[in-house]
């Protein structure tokens, strides 16, 4: 059975009257369903979460600017989450093994989030709600998936067919990369500097 991240939660927004700069967490973890949750709110933050194992469960969750987030996993039936908010912000997160799952939510501008997957059955899935922002899914081994909700808040659409930017230097780029052997896929989502999407699979 997966581990829960929903207790995590309340826990990590429990510090977050604290806020602080220049700061490093680590946490290391080897065994079966461990939980482990990172907390950054503020500026140059770096927080490394690395477990080995199976059923564990990972949250790294920043706040602020100029952040950076890490969250390795090598094992069975593990899953990252990763919460960004702010500008700047790094996250990434790394999964070995099999049926594993990254989670990622943004909210913001000028962030970037990377999950790289090897092995097998493993799901990605990503909410971004911002603009400038850079998001890299790279997958590889057999029965992935990547699921998509991306919303740019300079964008305003009358129809699905026609969209148009309220400032044309702002622009977020989403890019897929699966392999079940050594040719990948790739398929990527790119706003340009006059407000359309270019769609490539």
């Amino acid at each position: 059975m997966r581990q829960p991240i929903a207790w995590l939660l309340p826990i990590a927004l429990a510090f977050l009257g604290n806020s602080a700069s220049a700061q490093e967490a680590y946490i290391s973890q080897v065994g079966m369903s461990h939980s482990a949750a990172n907390v950054a709110f503020g500026t140059g933050n770096t927080q490394n979460i690395v477990q080995t194992g199976e059923l564990n469960a990972g949250a790294q969750i920043t706040d602020g600017s100029d952040n950076t987030s890490n969250l390795v996993q090598d094992g069975l039936q593990n899953i990252g989450v990763s919460v960004v908010l702010g500008q700047r912000n790094v996250s990434n997160i790394v999964q070995l093994g099999t049926s594993n799952q990254a989670v990622f939510s943004i909210s913001g501008m000028n962030n970037a989030v990377t999950a790289l997957q090897v092995g097998s059955f493993h799901t990605a899935s990503v909410n971004l709600y911002g603009n400038d922002t850079d998001v890299t899914i790279e997958q590889y081994g057999m029965g992935r998936e990547v699921d998509l909700n991306i919303t740019d808040q300079m964008v305003s659409s009358s129809n699905p067919g026609a969209t148009r930017s309220s400032a044309n230097n702002d622009r977020f780029q989403v890019g897929v990369y699966q392999a079940s052997t050594s040719t990948p896929v790739v398929a990527s989502i790119t706003r340009t500097a006059n407000g359309s999407l270019i769609i490539q699979p």
